[in-house]
């Protein structure tokens, strides 16, 4: 996707949310953006308000796309008072609190706030699926049986009593011992989860946030 030239404006970072990148680019172009931000808020409009909340809301799911936990934490000690009251930007910033305390329910929760907006969710979108993703090949590997409960926790996933839970992670390779009602992680994993050459820097960074599922 070609994309315009940089500036503060909702139609560019709807381009970038969009844009078929690597999220270290997108982190990249966006600090360079970061010095137009750094402006008196006291004195702008509500839409201009609104246009920094974006921007910062962008910045930090970008980072956290990218595994830079302790750099998103310090943007968030740039981000100017005024506009953290914002509740996409601070749906945000709890999601960022949700993974840095590796607290699973509470990351899946905000991510599937509605308090994203329409321009920010395909950035969401792609974030949670390459999160869900990576915990369910950190999961395969760490454990020879878990149970569904413990799954759907980790998972973000519902274990409903129709099993329709278990049925999708048996399609996703896992075996299910019915008797003993515990599923048995076994799957072949490919490098590049999500198919983009440029991504499989993150899958090191992605075991890095999950590592303590090892050690459960």
């Amino acid at each position: 996707m070609a994309l315009a030239t940089p500036s503060l404006s909702m139609s560019y970072f709807s381009d970038l949310c969009q844009a078929d990148m690597h999220p270290a680019v997108l982190v990249d172009i966006l600090s360079e953006l970061e010095h137009n931000a750094q402006i008196d808020t006291n004195t702008l409009n509500p839409e201009t308000l609104k246009l920094l909340s974006t921007f910062y809301t962008v910045y930090l799911l970008c980072l956290v796309h990218d595994r830079d936990l302790n750099e998103a934490r310090f943007l968030t000690q740039r981000i100017p008072t005024a506009i953290l009251a914002d509740a996409q930007l601070s749906n945000a910033v709890s999601l960022l609190r949700a993974l840095y305390t590796r607290n699973y329910p509470a990351v899946y929760v905000a991510l599937e706030s509605p308090k994203w907006s329409d321009l920010v969710k395909p950035l969401c979108k792609r974030f949670q699926d390459d999160f869900r993703k990576m915990t369910f090949q950190l999961l395969s590997r760490a454990y020879t049986s878990i149970t569904p409960e413990s799954a759907a926790f980790y998972l973000g996933l519902v274990a409903a009593p129709d099993g329709e839970m278990v049925k999708a992670l048996v399609a996703g390779g896992w075996e299910y011992d019915s008797a003993a009602g515990l599923l048995k992680p076994s799957v072949k994993y490919e490098r590049d989860v999500s198919g983009s050459t440029r991504k499989d820097e993150r899958i090191g960074r992605l075991t890095a946030l999950v590592t303590h599922l090892g050690e459960a």
